[in-house]
């Protein structure tokens, strides 16, 4: 379980394994494992509680493979320290991409929320500016974003220029975003 201290690692033999982790209501599936792979080396290498759950999606057998016998096998085979660095990095890669995609519905929530809240703009009022300062993220993350929520009928432009906010497509967004 996530938040758990532990120090062994898990093995599939058999099986599908669901790697989940919580956030306040909403419980998101990181991966899905089968044979040949494992879950939970993070505990073996340090001294942190549990990042997320596992929770058997179909009848399973594990092999669990205390902290002592996973660093012995790293020590002594190098095939399996560099499967293990790979696929740790395969992991890392991954988890960067989701983190990107976090990131991009983040500021196109922060986006759609601040055109509620300032629509219509005031003269000279400039969005760009005014979410860079809101998100802290780049100008040109958040022009990209607007020019999505352009191409998904939430705003209209003329050059660079908002002309349009339309209400109703961002609440079918946010409703799509929020209950799928």
């Amino acid at each position: 379980r996530e938040g758990d201290t532990g120090s062994e690692m898990y093995y599939i033999l058999q099986g599908r394994i669901l790697v989940q982790k919580q956030a306040g209501q909403i419980k998101k599936v990181l991966t899905d494992v089968g044979p040949g792979e494992y879950f939970g080396e993070m505990s073996t290498l340090i001294d942190a509680p549990r990042t997320a759950s596992a929770e058997a999606a179909s009848d399973s057998c594990l092999a669990v493979i205390d902290s002592e016998t996973f660093h012995r096998m790293l020590r002594e085979s190098d095939d399996v320290s560099l499967l293990m660095l790979r696929a740790s990095s395969r992991r890392i890669k991954h988890t960067n991409e989701v983190l990107e995609e976090l990131t991009e519905a983040w500021i196109e929530l922060m986006a759609i929320l601040y055109f509620l809240k300032e629509w219509p703009l005031a003269q000279g009022q400039d969005p760009v500016t005014e979410l860079v300062r809101y998100t802290g993220k780049d100008p040109g993350d958040i022009r990209e974003v607007l020019r999505k929520l352009g191409r998904e009928g939430i705003l209209r432009f003329e050059g660079d220029r908002v002309t349009e906010f339309v209400r109703s497509e961002a609440w079918k967004l946010l409703n799509h975003q929020v209950f799928g």
